[in-house]
């Protein structure tokens, strides 16, 4: 497809939901710092990232993992997590152990506040969850299909734009 005409007006929805996202997801945060705080969560600020919240998610989603398996389950490094758990150490949130017999591969797990915190994100979750469910149902099997392909197109595409970037800079 060539057609000016069509790419343009395209373009500028794409342009309009990315927007509304972000608008989303700054309200979204917004929301769950306020039933956090219902709950009695302290430490919370709107400086609280998407990626803490889904690093509290993966260590309630076990009773304790290591960091070198949270990272491999958020596909982030070791360094990553490491700056992410101090965080949520500092929030009280979770606490780092290490096993008896490994004492090098350090373990985390939440703590009580944290699981309220877990709880309220799972909370959240299930929300958007059958949001999204009620959503996409509208859509026939075929439509579906093309919706999946276009997503993953467009995520690779996405990845694709943020590694050629890191060639722009001149070093």
């Amino acid at each position: 497809m060539n057609n000016h005409s069509k790419i343009a007006p395209l373009f500028g929805k794409v342009q309009k939901m990315v927007q509304l996202y972000e608008e989303h997801e700054k309200r979204e945060k917004d929301i769950f710092i306020a039933v956090a705080r219902q709950y009695g969560i302290k430490n919370l600020s709107g400086d609280l990232t998407i990626s803490e919240t889904h690093v509290i998610e993966q260590i309630g989603n076990h009773e304790t993992i290591s960091v070198t398996r949270l990272a491999e389950k958020m596909g982030m490094t070791k360094d990553a997590i490491t700056k992410i758990s101090a965080k949520l150490l500092d929030r009280g949130w979770i606490e780092k152990f290490a096993m008896s017999g490994n004492r090098k591969e350090v373990q985390f797990r939440l703590t009580p506040e944290g699981r309220v915190v877990y709880e309220v994100h799972e909370q959240y979750h299930l929300y958007a969850e059958k949001f999204f469910q009620e959503f996409i149902n509208k859509y026939t099997d075929a439509e579906f299909e093309f919706i999946d392909r276009l997503i993953g197109d467009i995520t690779q595409a996405i990845e694709n734009s943020m590694a050629a970037m890191g060639t722009i800079v001149k070093k």
